[in-house]
């Protein structure tokens, strides 16, 4: 198995892979859905929108939770179910700061 068909975090075969946001792992979907469950998601999301709106475009994250790294790498023994993620669309203010952050990256490109 090669770097581009393995999840960084449980290590399991994949075919498709997302960055983490709470540090530079690539993901299976799986970890995703995880993570995407765990209670600092919205810190670690806060934090990396501030670090690229400041142009800090090599964000590596505010760290890997413990107890999330544990439960991906023993998720599927355990049994826990693939769900499909569900994600609640942006806040006004969210949308903002999306919006914001890719006009100054278009004009700085």
């Amino acid at each position: 198995m090669n770097k581009w068909n393995e999840c960084d975090r449980c290590k399991r075969s994949t075919t498709t892979t997302i960055g983490s946001w709470f540090n530079t792992q690539m993901i299976c979907e799986q970890c995703q859905i995880l993570e995407h469950e765990h209670p600092l998601i919205e810190q670690a999301k806060k934090k990396e929108r501030e670090a690229c709106l400041n142009g800090d475009y090599n964000y590596s994250g505010i760290g890997l939770p413990k107890d999330l790294e544990e439960i991906s790498r023993i998720a599927e023994d355990i049994g826990v179910p693939l769900r499909k993620r569900f994600e609640k669309p942006l806040t006004k203010e969210e949308e903002k700061d999306m919006v914001s952050f890719l006009s100054q990256y278009k004009n700085n490109r």
